[in-house]
This record gives structure tokens, C-alpha cells and sequence, in this order.
């Protein structure tokens, strides 16, 4: 559904994003960096807004740079969505209908849809200036929407919200998912494995890393951290293993190489007739990948 071959982009002289290889299909991708790896103008390339330097962006099958029409089927909700301050909720979406040459009835229908999906019936009269941080978020996801665009950019949608509000946007999400290839950029890596079907790890303009979060966790060779929960003492078990544990009152801390090891482990506990009630991984899997690969830094 969209596809970078070969891209380097950015700003004035400002080369940003260097040799960008990228398919994107139906579903949910995820694109994480440090500021200033070029997440924004990757999305922005991608979204027809950005000619690239060299290389060239395929939108369905087509190059929006070079027929425009195709961007109808492009959403892009940027960090301050272009809705005016001085119109309602309603108004803008009425102007946009028109940008995008929808007729009164695609309008009316889609808007009823967004009346109960976005809860929009609270703000569709209330002016863009008046409107909290999280309800402008839904005004600006169903202008975002409105045209049903098959490509959807989402450049840090949650940043800002409440936690509550922004669980209600991610539940949304997902409900649109289906049929659609979304591309959302995010610092928040608890969202990001929530959500992604795939994760794309950027790093000074370059794709260092990418693959689900399966894929990126069995290439991972960064040691981790589980507390287990044992009825009897395990360290004879650990000991054969070669793995050093702590106990205090919430169970037993040890370091594994790999999960496969960690499997190992609980399977010989059993073995000695113990009963291991409780596997928890502490450290938080994203966040140990993704710093490991800005470390790492090399190219995926």
C-alpha cells in the first residue's frame, strides 16, 4: 500500500532521511527513534507533503508527487492538525468534506459514524479554540478520517492526553485498522507494543531495525531480567545453570540470555517437583530493544 524505495529527504540543504527502503501493507506499523531520527519527515515524505532529494514514494501503486489525485486516499494527522480555531468541530469537517469533493450524503454519513465512534456530539458546535486537548484529538482524528483515507499517518496522536483518553484513541485505532495501513510515530513504547503490527526503529534518518516484536525480541541478545515465584528452594536448579538468583518477599530475581533459557530453567524446577507459580519479565522488552539498537546502531 506504500512503499519508499531508496529515499533521502529533508529540509533546505538538511539531508535528514538517507536511503530509506520501505513496504508498508494492511495494518498497524509503529515507527520509533529518538528526536531528530527523522520520524516526522519520514511521515511527511510518505504522506505527499515532502518531496524526496533522491528516490520515490509509491502511494497505492501510484507517486503522489507526481498525480496528486491519489492523495485523497492519504489521511495525515500531523502534531497541530490544520483545523481553524475560529469554526466549530462541525464547520471544519463541513470545509474538509469539500476539499476532498464529498457529496452531502458521504458527508452525513460518515459524520453520524464519527458522532458515535469519536463521542463528537459533546463538541460538534463548540469552536476549535475552546476545545480540550483531548476532545480537539477527536475532532482532528474525524477530519483525519472523513474521506476514509486507506493510508493513514499518525504523528504522535496520544502525546498530551490523559491516560483515559488516550486508551479510548488506541481502542480506536484498532476498530479502523482493518483494511487500512497505518503508520504511527510514538515515544510511548508500552503504546507501541500494544499496538504494532510491526515496529520500524529509526536512528539518525537511517532504518536500523524492523520486524515485529517477536522477531525483534528473538534477535535480541541484550540479557533479561524474571522474578518467578517458586514453592521450595530452586538454587540447586540455578546453580546447574549457572545463574546466580536474589530472593526477597516477592520471589526469586535471575538473569537469562534468552527466553529459551528461561524455559530451560522452569522446566528442570518442575522436574525437581517444584511449583513455579509466577513468571514475571521485568524489564520492559521495547524499551530494552530500543536501546540497544541506538546503541548498536546499525542498519537494518
Amino acid at each position: 500500500m506504500l512503499k519508499f524505495c531508496s529515499v533521502c529527504a529533508g529540509y533546505g540543504r538538511k539531508k535528514v532521511l538517507q536511503n530509506i527502503d520501505l513496504t508498508y501493507n494492511e495494518g498497524f506499523h509503529v515507527i520509533l527513534g529518538s528526536n531528530g531520527s527523522g520520524k516526522t519527515t519520514l511521515i511527511r515524505v510518505g504522506a505527499g507533503i515532502l518531496p524526496p532529494f533522491e528516490g520515490s514514494v509509491e502511494v497505492l501503486g501510484e507517486n503522489p508527487y507526481q498525480m496528486p489525485s491519489i492523495k485523497r486516499q492519504v489521511g495525515y494527522l500531523s502534531h497541530g492538525a490544520g483545523m481553524s480555531t475560529y469554526l466549530t468541530v462541525l464547520e471544519n469537517l463541513h470545509f474538509w468534506a469539500r476539499v476532498q469533493k464529498m457529496s452531502r450524503k458521504q458527508f452525513e454519513t460518515r459524520l453520524e459514524e464519527f458522532i458515535h465512534s469519536l463521542s463528537l456530539s459533546d463538541i460538534l458546535h463548540e469552536k476549535i479554540s475552546r476545545l480540550s486537548r483531548g476532545q480537539f484529538q477527536r475532532a482532528a482524528l474525524a477530519q483525519t478520517l472523513l474521506h476514509d483515507p486507506k493510508i493513514l499517518f499518525l504523528d504522535e496522536p496520544t502525546t498530551g492526553l490523559d491516560p483515559t483518553t488516550a486508551r479510548s484513541l488506541r481502542d480506536l485505532l484498532r476498530r479502523i485498522s482493518k483494511g487500512r495501513a497505518i503508520i504511527y510515530s510514538t515515544h510511548n513504547l508500552h503504546e507501541a507494543s500494544e499496538l504494532a503490527n510491526d515496529i520500524t526503529f529509526l536512528r539518525k534518518g537511517r532504518v536500523i531495525a524492523r520486524g515485529s516484536l517477536d522477531e525483534l525480541r528473538n534477535n535480541q541478545s541484550a540479557i533479561r531480567r524474571f522474578c518467578l515465584k517458586v514453592n521450595r528452594d530452586p538454587r540447586e536448579v540455578f546453580r546447574s545453570f549457572a545463574v546466580e538468583a536474589i530472593q526477597d518477599q516477592r520471589g526469586w530475581f535471575i538473569e537469562c540470555q534468552s527466553d529459551e533459557e528461561l524455559g530451560r530453567i522452569v522446566e528442570a524446577l518442575i522436574a525437581h517437583g517444584m511449583q513455579v507459580s509466577e513468571v514475571r519479565r521485568l524489564d520492559d522488552d521495547l524499551e530494552q530493544i530500543f536501546l540497544q539498537k541506538e546503541k548498536e546502531g546499525y542498519e537494518y
